[in-house]
């Protein structure tokens, strides 16, 4: 009796385990539309999309306020080329040491993800870029 009690609960504990440490693996969705706006005073020198630390759009000297619409068309490696298993999805941009950002909006699938704004830029024309992230 005590025998098959072992049999029995060693194929139940067999049967519960997952070959995948219990986490479902991340379905990477087929694009991704991504809305940037900024407000602020006179342009902006550079504004950028990056993938992964990959910039894959930019803009430069773009008057304010400035909106634009991206979608970006995942490729399927994204997951797989990235330590943390996630992909990033980030914007920046550039400010001279005479512009004002009174608002800069990062828009994932029409979700506001982050918002920021950067006045009084340090002195010796341009900043680090201000940027706004997004982890899937």
């Amino acid at each position: 009796m005590k025998q098959a009690l072992y049999i029995l609960l060693t194929l139940v504990i067999v049967s519960c385990s997952s070959s995948d440490d219990g986490e479902a693996a991340k379905q990477l969705p087929e694009s991704y539309d991504i809305r940037i706006e900024i407000d602020g005073d006179l342009t902006v020198p550079s504004i950028y999309i990056a993938v992964n630390s990959t910039v894959v759009n930019e803009w430069e000297n773009q008057s304010l306020p400035f909106e634009v619409d991206y979608t970006y068309n995942t490729i399927g490696n994204e997951l797989t080329s990235h330590t943390c298993g996630c992909i990033t999805i980030s914007v920046g941009a550039y400010l001279s040491q005479v512009n004002n950002m009174t608002s800069f909006r990062l828009y994932i699938d029409g979700e506001l993800i982050d918002s920021t704004s950067v006045t009084s830029p340090s002195s010796g024309g341009f900043v680090n870029p201000t940027r706004l992230e997004f982890v899937y």
